[in-house]
């Protein structure tokens, strides 16, 4: 039985409350450049056996503004942070972006997304 951690931790940061979704997006690691006749030309890292790498990308969103404010606040003082998800397991994460909505019914509480890459 898998056991829920109700505060992901991201740095020193702490969430009281763990946030509305969390969701992890494995991209393959890949680097791409164009010819001089302009076909694009993608090469995958590969490991030992062959087998593409893939990169995590974690995505949370229903931030509020205050917590947006406090982990950017974290990533000020290191690029690379130690970060707890919601299943316990620790990854070193990237600052990558971050984006609001705004609901019709709360115009003045946008809710924030942030994206996280897992490096190793």
């Amino acid at each position: 039985m898998t056991t829920i951690n109700d505060n992901i931790l991201i740095g020193t940061y702490t969430f009281t409350v763990n946030p509305q979704q969390f969701s992890v997006n494995y991209l393959p690691l890949k680097s791409s450049k164009r010819s001089l006749n302009g076909k694009l030309q993608t090469s995958y890292v590969v490991d030992n056996n062959n087998k593409t790498i893939k990169k995590r990308e974690i995505t949370i969103s229903g931030i509020s503004d205050n917590q947006l404010d406090d982990i950017l606040a974290q990533f000020e003082i290191a690029d690379d942070l130690s970060f707890t998800d919601i299943y316990n397991n620790t990854y070193n994460v990237q600052f990558v972006d971050f984006n609001y909505n705004v609901d019709a019914q709360s115009v003045n509480y946008p809710t924030y997304t942030i994206n996280l890459l897992v490096v190793w």
